[in-house]
């Protein structure tokens, strides 16, 4: 029997996959998977018509109030990740940038929200 922490665990990775498969489908070039870097984590990254897209992935069993998922903090972390990511990858430094998330709710229904940062 798994632990609670582990079960968790194996549903966000589950959750990734989930959004991951679904942008793919919806036509998105799949770029990088748990971008990790000491200024902060991407969860995913993908690549759509001239614009790289950096993807948060919150997962949850329920419906819940999506507004308060991801925090300010989170959010930084996200942005200095992204910048570290196109210090690194030169290709990348002259498209344009968004931030969306993708909120798996149970096993299959996906939530997808473009641009959500426009407050960093």
């Amino acid at each position: 029997m798994l632990s609670a922490k582990k079960r968790a665990y194996y549903y966000g990775k589950y959750s990734e996959w989930l959004a991951c498969l679904w942008l793919i489908l919806k036509g998105y070039r799949f770029i990088k998977h748990d971008y990790l870097t000491k200024y902060g984590q991407v969860d995913l990254i993908f690549y759509k018509k001239n614009v790289l897209i950096f993807v948060e992935v919150k997962s949850r069993k329920k419906m819940a109030i999506i507004e308060n998922l991801i925090t300010h903090q989170q959010k930084r972390h996200l942005l200095n990740a992204a910048r570290y990511f196109i210090s690194k990858n030169n290709y990348f430094s002259e498209k344009v940038l968004r931030f969306d998330a993708v909120y798996v709710i149970g096993f299959f229904r996906i939530l997808h929200f473009k641009n959500i940062y426009d407050d960093i």
